[in-house]
């Protein structure tokens, strides 16, 4: 198993994050990541993402939500092909710090059959691909 661990401080509220990390539709006007996203933000829902990682051909992804647990932790199951090829399980964790600021903490754990051929080369994009989602939610929710 591989695993990427990204994390940033925000100067603004969980409940304000959550409702940014749970408005698909506005993923288009922010997110250089996940360019779309559509689908019902509930436990055991699917979601279709865009995925633009940074150095990658851009793809739709289908996801399966493993957890929705608002304003602290979204989560969610991403397979390439069949299970056990290549399965993604992909996190937002939210929490709060003083002065209402929070933590927000994207990972993702890799495991699969073709993990060790991939990982050396998609680990250095896919976490290019997660700084640069964090820092645009971090100035959309500091935004007025």
């Amino acid at each position: 198993m591989k695993q990427i661990r990204t994390e940033i401080e925000i100067q603004a509220s969980a409940e304000r994050v959550w409702a940014i990390l749970v408005d698909l539709p506005g993923y288009a006007q922010w997110n250089p990541l996940i360019r779309e996203a559509s689908g019902a933000v509930v436990t055991d829902g699917t979601l279709e993402l865009f995925i633009s990682t940074p150095g990658l051909a851009p793809r739709k992804v289908g996801v399966k939500l493993l957890k929705v647990d608002a304003p602290r932790e979204l989560r969610w199951l991403g397979r390439l092909g069949m299970p056990g090829l290549l399965d993604g399980d992909h996190s937002f964790i939210v929490r709060p710090l003083a002065s209402g600021r929070v933590s927000v903490v994207q990972q993702e754990s890799f495991s699969g059959l073709v993990v060790p051929f991939v990982t050396p080369w998609l680990i250095p994009k896919m976490t290019l691909g997660f700084e640069a989602m964090n820092a645009a939610l971090k100035l959309r929710a500091e935004a007025p």
